[in-house]
């Protein structure tokens, strides 16, 4: 919509001012706003019958493509600020959006992101690949193995982390991670 694109616009914008001027802890902060994954507001009035399936869409105050844009274009520049900062910023924005889009689902941390998105690593088997969900994980994935980057500790710290998270894709990042670096990896 226009005012989401306006939205989106001017938010970049200051965030962009806060990058230039190495505040990493500011730039994060409106980007924690700017990027705010927010739940469908269907979910808080579900249909009285059961037997309808219902399908909710996670959202956020940008629209899908402004979001990748923005995770494409302007977070690699905080993320050269402070790495490991930023690759907890992605972490904990994917968990929001796994923890709005598996509402009704019975297994909690059972993401169904193997079916939309079956490899981690950019590849033709992956389905709509625009969505905010894999904005996300290409950015933690980049991240990631840009900040470890043949380090044994980096890569330890970043297994720690990924794991902590519970959801079944960050343990398919974390595979992704030791296939890349495999002899780091005999180390763990």
């Amino acid at each position: 919509t226009r005012e989401s694109m306006s939205v989106g616009q001017e938010g970049a914008s200051l965030i962009r001012k806060f990058i230039e001027e190495n505040d990493v802890d500011s730039a994060l902060s409106l980007s924690e706003t700017y990027l705010e994954i927010l739940p469908d507001p269907r979910i808080a009035n579900p249909p009285s019958n059961p037997i309808v399936a219902t399908s909710y869409d996670t959202k956020s105050r940008i629209d899908e493509w402004q979001y990748a844009e923005f995770l494409r274009k302007e977070f690699p520049q905080i993320t050269l600020l402070d790495p490991w900062k930023a690759l907890e910023f992605v972490c904990k924005r994917l968990c929001e959006f796994l923890e709005f889009d598996n509402t009704d689902s019975e297994d909690r941390y059972g993401d169904s992101m193997y079916i939309s998105r079956p490899a981690i690593e950019e590849h033709e088997q992956n389905h709509m690949r625009d969505g905010i969900e894999h904005a996300l994980i290409k950015s933690i994935r980049d991240i990631a193995l840009s900040f470890v980057n043949g380090d044994a500790e980096r890569l330890r710290r970043v297994v720690e982390l990924l794991e902590s998270k519970q959801w079944a894709v960050f343990r398919r990042v974390v595979l992704f991670l030791l296939s890349k670096q495999p002899s780091l990896a005999l180390d763990l």
